[in-house]
C-alpha cells in the first residue's frame, strides 16, 4: 500500500472512524478464486450533505445537484439520493466534483470518477477519488 493510500486512509479512520461495512466473503473458498468481489478498502457509514457538478470531458458543467454521501472509504464514496437541476445523467464519459456542505467536516471535497450506477432502491453513484482536498 502506497504512503499516499495510508494517509488517506488515516484521514478517513480520524475523520469518520465508525464501523467499517467490508465486502462479503463467500463461502467454501478463497474469495480470489472463485472470482467474487472484495472491497480494497474498508467502507465507513455516513451520512454527510454535498452539493456536486457533473462536468463533462471538455471541463463544461453538464449539470449541479444535492446528494448525500451513504458511505466512504480511502479510495471512494457512495453518493445517493440525487437531486439534479436537469434530472439527467450525460451518456458520455463525465466527473464529479463534490463538496461536503454541513457538520464538521464541511469543507472537504473530491473529484471522481463515477464507477456504478445505482437506481433501486435510491438513485446513487458509486465514485473513485481522483483528488481530495480540504479547506482550512
Amino acid at each position: 500500500m502506497g504512503e499516499t493510500t495510508c494517509v488517506v486512509n488515516d484521514l478517513v479512520e480520524e475523520a469518520f472512524g465508525q464501523e467499517a461495512e467490508t465486502g462479503e466473503e463467500p463461502q467454501g473458498g478463497d474469495a480470489a478464486e472463485l472470482g467474487a468481489h472484495q472491497r480494497a478498502n474498508h467502507r465507513r457509514k455516513v451520512g454527510l450533505p454535498v452539493i456536486f457538478k457533473i462536468i463533462l470531458e471538455d471541463g463544461k458543467i453538464f449539470d449541479r445537484g444535492k446528494a448525500v454521501l451513504r458511505n466512504i472509504s480511502s479510495s471512494g464514496a457512495l453518493m445517493e439520493d440525487l437531486e439534479l437541476d436537469r434530472d439527467a445523467i450525460p451518456a458520455s464519459p463525465f466527473k464529479i466534483s463534490f463538496k461536503v456542505i454541513e457538520g464538521i467536516y464541511e469543507g472537504i471535497e473530491a473529484l471522481c470518477e463515477p464507477i456504478r450506477y445505482i437506481f433501486r432502491p435510491r438513485t446513487g453513484l458509486g465514485l473513485r477519488f481522483e483528488m481530495l482536498s480540504v479547506q482550512v
